[in-house]
Parts: structure tokens; sequence; C-alpha cells
């Protein structure tokens, strides 16, 4: 460029000159910033893409849950009798409904109070449930007019499953205000409330729970010594069975009574109005019988609602290439590129993402690619949805369907059902091998004569630990309980209904086995977690229910394959028990009919033995297998098979092991690799990590044979979502890139700070040099001057 100036001298324009020499210098400028507004765009448009991956994979986790492809629905003609839902497990169908009785729960009332503050009485209310049966039906008289009942007809039997419920009365709870909030207080199985009737104020007792089994009987420890005439608490005692005003002293307001209906003319009964195990996946809810008339049920699959979804998949999928596309596209016309027009991390998310999509899923059957349920691409790679195709593959095979695209497991044994998986879980075919099935914590009582069920006169009492919590001082009602099997429900009820015990939310069995005639104490928990332990027992206890303290070691047996024994094949044993000599016995060859008689047989052999004496064996015929216990409760309790004959695991299912006094976990293999069990659930290692699966039943895998296929399938939208998510997260390929950017646009701010401390620099270097040539110009100018005036003097004095 060229350089003016103003003149000479002290006219020199140094500013002009050096704002010309630094604009020239300035020019790199122009193009750092067109670099930085590239690489600003480049971000600019991965933030696009990132939002339109973010939008394409809600379409995606739409379709990531399996149970929306097994979508019914159900409809009830009559939509006035009752609601109906269904699952995914339904089956589509049609049936016949009458409904004859809807299910209503068991209503009593006391007798009418001036105020609600009255006093009644203080001690403890025990309320227990069961079903109040009248011996003759046909006989109107038993249920009087007024809510009474004829005691001499009248039966109750006591329901084991529901807990009993014990309200302390104290002084300051004793009115009839005080008894409401201290029933209601419990929260657990009846509700309280006072009605003013107009002549007074009544207490009324509701259960909570509907049904014929679930009649309240309430049972009055009075303060006043009587606990059951009509003075004090026992005001509030109300059993049937008992004569008006000597225990019965409530009266019935509402029977409880189960639902009675009809489904395709079969008879079912059930206690509660809301119905979900008589049609597998389907929820009745009866709200009014049908007098007589039939309506109809319909159950049929429904697919419109994911159908939606997968149209919907399909269009954002679309929508996502469009912007790719232009995102990255390149105009032969205009001759210019798109701003990401190149960029691999583009490239990469879109071959990830084809690969994906045109992936074939793991297995043997018809539907393992997306075009085989009508989504494919055409010419142009434009995704297509063919609707009839796809229809008609979810109606004939919605379970295949599913698993094309949600992570998705299914087992082959019913009794082993799939629960879950984990990231690391790799699709594939497990067999399944169950070495030893899950079992529960328990104390089998001694022996007792099974007619040691009337209490009358007796102190039974005792305390248990159940799973580790101790239970508080249950005492059992002195009374003939008419039966071992109703003195083992009373028992039951008793200790679920304990404080201790029902905080914990534990449960326990209590069951009497009339084969061996003793009382079985047992968790319903499975797992090394389940225990019980006998803290305390009366000495009537002891006496009449066989119970001593502290634990009891079992020995579960595996399988039983046969009961017929082998001379030198299964024939030997050795064990050891409560601490005793080993010693063997021999089985006596022969086929016994059954397992029941095997265990006889090996119980003589046993008793035969005095080192062996307080062993015990009994058949489990609900697991077909033997179970040796020790007699012994305590630190004492020992029992272990040491050696046996090489068959016996075989046959017998017995091997050499110590027994527990917890319950066992399951144990087993999946797909070959020895999984971690947990209770019931079974955890898959190796490729089949984080594979969980619920042995809830049926045998031990017998001579290590398969208990079927556990399959595990990652479908196409689950790939794609966990795809998604890696690609938009911290450590994904977007962020990487984004990271890049971000490095070169601080390159370049750090570039143009270089740039802009050389330019001072370079200014102030200009800005010296022209002063410096300032002065020099001024100094010869001032020279000329002098010059010019000795010139001009010396040119006069010549003329002179």
């Amino acid at each position: 460029m060229a350089i003016t100036t103003s003149g000479v001298g002290s006219g020199l324009d140094i500013n002009g000159l050096i704002t010309q020499l630094m604009t020239a210098e300035r020019m790199p400028e122009k193009q750092m910033a067109l670099k930085k507004a590239e690489f600003e765009a480049k971000l600019t448009a991965l933030g696009s893409v990132k939002s339109a991956l973010s939008t394409f994979q809600g379409t995606v986790a739409g379709l990531t849950s399996t149970s929306q492809f097994r979508k019914m629905s159900a409809t009830l003609a009559d939509t006035t009798i009752g609601t109906v839902t269904v699952s995914s497990i339904a089956a589509a169908s049609s049936y016949s409904l009458k409904v004859d009785q809807i299910a209503q729960s068991h209503k009593v009332k006391s007798g009418s109070y001036s105020s609600i503050d009255s006093v009644v009485g203080s001690g403890k209310l025990t309320i227990q449930f069961g079903t109040l049966e009248q011996i003759d039906p046909a006989d109107p008289s038993n249920l009087n007019p007024d809510g009474t009942y004829e005691p001499t007809d009248t039966k109750f039997t006591l329901n084991a499953k529901q807990a009993a419920i014990q309200v302390d009365i104290g002084p300051g709870s004793n009115t009839l205000s005080g008894i409401r909030d201290a029933i209601n207080a419990k929260k657990a199985g009846v509700t309280a409330s006072i009605i003013n009737d107009g002549g007074g104020f009544r207490l009324v007792l509701s259960a909570t729970e509907s049904g014929a089994d679930a009649s309240m009987k309430i049972s009055v420890t009075d303060d006043d010594g009587n606990a059951t005439d009509a003075a004090g608490l026992s005001q509030l005692a109300y059993d049937a069975t008992q004569a008006v005003g000597s225990g019965q002293n409530m009266t019935q307001t509402q029977q409880a009574q189960s639902a009675v209906f009809y489904l395709d003319g079969i008879k079912i009964t059930k206690a509660s109005n809301v119905v979900s195990d008589v049609l597998s996946g389907v929820t009745l809810t009866l709200q009014k019988a049908t007098e007589g008339k039939t309506t109809s049920l319909s159950i049929s699959r429904d697919t419109s609602g994911v159908v939606d979804k997968v149209g919907e998949f399909v269009k954002g999928y679309n929508e996502l290439m469009a912007q790719l596309k232009e995102l990255t596209a390149y105009n032969d016309k205009s001759k210019e590129a798109a701003v990401l027009q190149g960029d691999q991390a583009i490239r990469s998310v879109q071959t990830q993402l084809k690969g994906i999509l045109n992936g074939v899923m793991a297995g043997s059957g018809d539907l393992r690619r997306l075009t085989d349920v009508g989504i494919s691409f055409d010419k142009a790679g434009v995704m297509t949805f063919d609707t009839d195709k796809f229809g008609k593959a979810l109606t004939s095979n919605p379970d295949a369907v599913a698993s094309l695209f949600g992570a998705y497991g299914s087992t082959t044994d019913q009794q082993v059902k799939y629960i879950s998986s984990k990231a690391a879980t790799q699709a594939g075919n497990y067999p399944v091998i169950i070495t030893d099935l899950a079992t529960q914590g328990i104390v089998r009582a001694n022996t007792v004569s099974n007619t040691n069920f009337d209490l009358t006169g007796l102190s039974t009492s005792f305390t248990i630990g159940i799973n580790g919590k101790s239970s508080g001082n249950i005492t059992l009602e002195a009374k003939n309980y008419g039966s071992m099997s109703a003195l083992a429900a009373e028992m039951q009820t008793k200790i679920n209904g304990d404080t201790g015990i029902k905080a914990s939310g534990i449960t326990a069995s209590v069951v009497w086995n009339s084969v061996t005639e003793r009382f079985e104490f047992s968790s319903t928990r499975f797992g090394k977690e389940s225990k019980v332990e006998i803290g305390t027992a009366s000495a009537d206890a002891q006496t009449m229910l066989g119970m001593t303290t502290g634990k009891q070691a079992t020995l579960f047996g595996g399988t039983l394959m046969s009961s017929t024994i082998t001379a030198g094949v299964n024939d030997s044993l050795t064990l050891k028990v409560n601490g005793g000599a080993a010693t063997a016995i021999t089985l006596d060859a022969a086929a016994y009919a059954n397992g029941n008689d095997l265990a006889l047989h090996i119980q003589s052999k046993l008793d035969a033995e005095p080192a062996l004496a307080g062993a015990k064996v009994v058949y489990n015929s609900a697991n077909n297998r033997l179970e040796f216990f020790s007699a012994n409760t305590g630190t004492n309790s020992a029992i272990e098979i040491t050696s046996a004959n090489p068959s016996v695991r075989e046959t017998l299912g017995l091997s050499v092991r110590a027994g527990v006094t917890t319950g066992l976990d399951v144990a087993g293999s999946i797909g070959g690799v020895q999984a971690q069990g947990a209770g019931q659930v079974l955890t898959g290692q190796g490729e089949a990590t984080g594979l969980a699966l619920e042995v809830g039943g049926g045998l031990a895998s017998p001579n290590g044979a398969s208990r079927g296929m556990a399959t595990y399938n990652r479908g196409f939208a689950y790939q794609l979502d966990q795809l998604l998510t890696s690609i938009q997260s911290k450590t994904g390929t977007l962020a990487g890139r984004s990271d890049s950017i971000n490095k070169a646009i601080k390159g370049v701010d750090d570039q143009k700070e270089r740039f802009e401390r050389r330019m001072v620099t370079t200014e102030a270097r200009y800005r010296a040099q022209f002063t410096a040539l300032d002065v020099q110009i001024a100094s010869l100018q001032n020279t000329s001057s002098y010059l010019n005036q000795q010139l001009a003097a010396l040119t006069a004095n010549n003329r002179r």
C-alpha cells in the first residue's frame, strides 16, 4: 500500500502513517474471526444435533417397555355391575358372567351409651377372624332378627391367614371414644367408629377385609376379672358361639359374606369384590348382583397404542436423519458445504444408528429383524412402516414382537420367573439348573398326642423369634380348641398379631403335622435370613405343644428320584447327630411304595442306633424330598450326613452336608455358570450377569438336568436407547466433539490475545521510529535554514 505524508520536517503526519501501517499489520485478525465464527457455528450445529437426538430418544424410550406390545383391553356389556381391567398376560376370549352376591365385611355394634366419654372398662381386646357357619343353614332361626345368633347352632372356624389384633385398653383409653381411638391406632384389620342413633352412642366395629372367612371374634381380658359378662370391657366381647350376654355381647349389623358369581356357568366364591385370580391377568371389580341375568365379558388385544408409538418412532427417525443430512450436505450448485459436512462424529452417529436398525436379533424365530414386522427403508434411506404387517405380527406373536424392541426375558419353566436384568446382561439362551431349592427356617416341636387341643385350666404361653425379631409373651386362651389344626391356627394368628412381629413386617406359619404328630413353626420368608427360634415356653406349652427353647438343625435333601433301595448301590448313609459319633445305617433293599414309606423305613433305622436317636426324618411331598432334623433345639442341635453311597445323591437326593438352623438360599447355575442365590432369587454371572430369576417351586434339577431355558434379548429400541444415552453422555461422541471444538475456539482466542499483544508492541515500535525520524527531519530542517542564512549573508557581502 502507498504511504503518503503531508510534508517533511515538523509537518510529518506520524499518526496517519502509523494507522495505515497498523491496518496492514491487522490483516490476519479477520482470518482469526472467520475461523472462530466457523467453530462456533459447528458448536451450535452440534447442539442442534444433540437436541434432535434427544427428541428421537423420546420416541425410542416409548418402545422399550415390553408390556405394551402385549396390551389387552376388556369390556363388560353391563357396566353397572362392575369394572374390569386386564394386564398383558390376559388371553383374548369372551365369557358369560352372572353375579349372585357381592362380598361384604362384618360389622358389629355395642350397646347404647349416654356419651362418647362414657366409661366402658379396661383390659385387653383380642380380635380374630374366621368363618361363622350355621350348622343348619336351612334353619332361619339360627340368625335372629335382632342380629344375634343361636350359639348351639353356630360354629366359628379361625382363619389362620389373618393375624390377631391385640388392643390394650388402659385407664386413659377406657371410654367409648378412647377405645375407638385405640383400635384405630392399630391400623390393622378393624375400623372403629361411634354412631349416634338418636337414643344414644354406639361403638361400631367394621372388618376392613370382606368375605365369609373374615367374621370377627372379639375376646376380652377384663380387668374386673370376668371376660364374658356384660359388664366392664366385657361389654365388647363378641363370640357368636356363646350366649347373648355371656360372650355374645355385641350385635351384628352386617353379616360377613363372600362374592358369589358364575363365569361360563362355573360357580366361583371369593372373599373380595376385587377378583384377580380367576382369569390370568384379569381383575374384576364387582359392584352389584345381576339379579339372575347374565352379561358378557370380552377380552381382546389392544394394538392401537403401540402402533401409534411405532409410527412416532418412524417419523422421529426420518426427521432426525433429514436434519443430519441438512447439516452435513454439500451443494453442488452453490459449491458450498454445510457446517458439519465431513464431520467424523456425525458420520459415527449415523453409522451406529443404522448398524442397530439393520441388525438381527438372537434366536431362531420368524421375527428377528425390523423388516419382519413391517419396518424397512426405501431406496432413499427413508424409514417406512407397514401397519398391516406390524398388526398381524403383533396379534399372532406379541411376545416375539416385544422381544424385538425392549429388553425382554422369558423362561420355559412356569415356576422359574424372569425378574430383571442389567446393562451387562448379554442376549442369549441360558439353561437353568437348580441344585438346591430355597427353604424356610423351621422348628419342629416334639411329638405330642393328637388330642392335646384342650387347654382348659392351663397356662400355655411362649415367646418366639422370627427372622431375628422376637415376640412378646404369647398366651393362648385356656379352652378346648376342638382339633390340633384349630390350635395351630390359633398360635399362627397370635404370633402374626404380636406387636413386635407385626411391626417388622414378618409373618410365620404354624401347622399341625398329623403324620409326625408335632407342631411345625416356620418363617414365610425363604433363604438364609429365614430363622425361627423358640424363646421361652411355659411348662404347659412344653407338655401340651411339645415346645422346647432354641433353634433346630434341619438337613434338606434334594429331589427324591426313586423310592427303590438297591443293596450296595444306594443303601448306605453315615450321620452325626447332636455332636455324637458318626454312625452308619444300611437300608433294606426294597421298592418302597412312596416317599413317606421310605421315610418311615429310614426312621426305623435311625431309631435303632442309640447315637442317632435324636435324628428324625420326614418326607416333604410338596417338594418331593427327604428332610432330616434334630429333635433337639438350642446349641446342641446338629445333624450331618458325613458319607453316602455315590448313587444316594442321584436317587434319594442326599449328599454329604451339614444341617442348618436357618433356611437355604436357592442354588444353581444359569448358562453353565454358578449363579448367586438370595432367598428364591437366582442371579446369573458371566454373560448372564444381572439376569435375575425367581424360582418359586418345582424340584431341584434331577441328576443335573435343566429346569428349562431362560432367554434374554436386548431389542432394537433398548439398544437404541442405550446408544443414544451413551452418545449424549458427558463422555460420549458429541461431548468429545464439542470439547474438541471448544479447545479450538480457545486456541483462536489465545492466538488473538497473543496477536493483540504483538500489535501493541508493533505500534509502539512504529511510533518510536517515526518520532526519531521526525526529530532527524526537524534537525535537518534547522541545519538547512542555518546554511541558507549563511549563504545569503555571503552573497550580500560579495555584492558590496
